[in-house]
């Protein structure tokens, strides 16, 4: 095969795929799910192996694609095109594995408060306003509640549900940030083997259990807990959208500290593998407030060092 001709063969092949992949997307939901999460892989692959200006050139001709179909594949099309080359451009460059998924992170968020401005501005649509009115709807309505509760809602109960409901308008942020961190995380995950097996080998994360964190999370943390727990900050003011964003994030990021303590005593003590994996299981959806005292302790105190080799 002549060497010039390569990208535009690849290219070919991976317009094919990719659209294949959009298109389970919008037309089959439940698959679709799944399918976006390896929709920007193809891409990532083609920068790696061709660079970013062959990489542009192939998103041009997806986006001309795609616009001729329907706006919503070209918004799928846009966000997962851009997010593919910026990860590869910084796969290529030899970025550490945290680099390029904070970048595929960063590059999620831009587009997220791009479309979100866009819709506003354009289509006067305000989605948070949309989401909350959707949830007051379906959760305040008798007929959607009464198969659930088989109680009427007194005053009581509707005025706590709608304060539920307006706390979603305040964490926006937290959501954006934790499911774009989530997606660029799965597409390292799930891609990282097919660059290899491809020639393309890139940058793996470290062993769970040799993350560690800085110290200053934990004063974050502390701060923001603080600020909600004694009410410092006035509901819906700037002090109280940090703290209330914050939170979430500070407490996943302490859950992960826990989990990579309690790796690292499976490691140290040689317990099964399987053993471990169940009982991080366990530790994760029942205990998680415990496994994220664990990782308060270890930020505070370093209770890695504490734990000592199986004899």
């Amino acid at each position: 095969m002549n060497q010039n001709d390569q990208p535009i063969q690849h290219g070919f092949i991976v317009t094919i795929i990719f659209m294949i992949l959009a298109f389970m997307i919008l037309f089959m939901p439940m698959v679709g799910m799944l399918t976006f999460l390896i929709l920007p892989v193809p891409i990532i692959l083609y920068t790696l192996r061709y660079g970013v200006s062959s990489s542009v050139i192939l998103t041009s001709l997806l986006l001309l694609l795609s616009v001729l179909l329907t706006p919503v594949l070209f918004l799928i099309t846009w966000v997962s095109s851009l997010v593919g080359i910026v990860m590869g451009f910084w796969y290529r460059k030899g970025q550490s594995a945290f680099g390029t998924i904070a970048s595929g992170m960063v590059t999620y968020l831009i587009n997220y408060l791009l479309i979100l401005v866009m819709l506003y501005m354009v289509f006067d649509v305000n989605v948070i306003q949309v989401i909350q009115d959707d949830i007051e709807n379906q959760l305040l309505s008798p007929e959607s509640t009464s198969p659930f509760l088989q109680v009427p809602l007194d005053e009581e109960l509707i005025s706590l549900y709608k304060e539920s409901i307006e706390t979603i308008g305040y964490i926006y942020p937290a959501i954006l940030i934790m499911s774009s961190l989530g997606l660029a995380f799965i597409h390292h995950w799930i891609g990282r083997p097919i660059y290899e097996r491809l020639g393309h080998p890139v940058s793996s994360l470290p062993p769970l259990r040799e993350w560690t964190l800085p110290k200053s999370v934990l004063f974050y943390y502390l701060a923001a807990l603080s600020i909600m727990l004694f009410s410092l900050g006035e509901p819906g003011g700037t002090l109280y959208i940090m703290a209330i964003n914050l939170t979430p994030i500070l407490e996943f990021l302490l859950l992960i500290q826990g989990l990579a303590v309690i790796s690292y005593y499976g490691y140290i003590k040689k317990m099964n593998r399987f053993l471990l994996i169940f009982i991080t299981i366990i530790a994760l959806i029942p205990l998680n407030i415990f496994v994220r005292l664990i990782g308060i302790l270890e930020i505070g105190f370093g209770l890695r060092k504490r734990i000592k080799p199986k004899e």
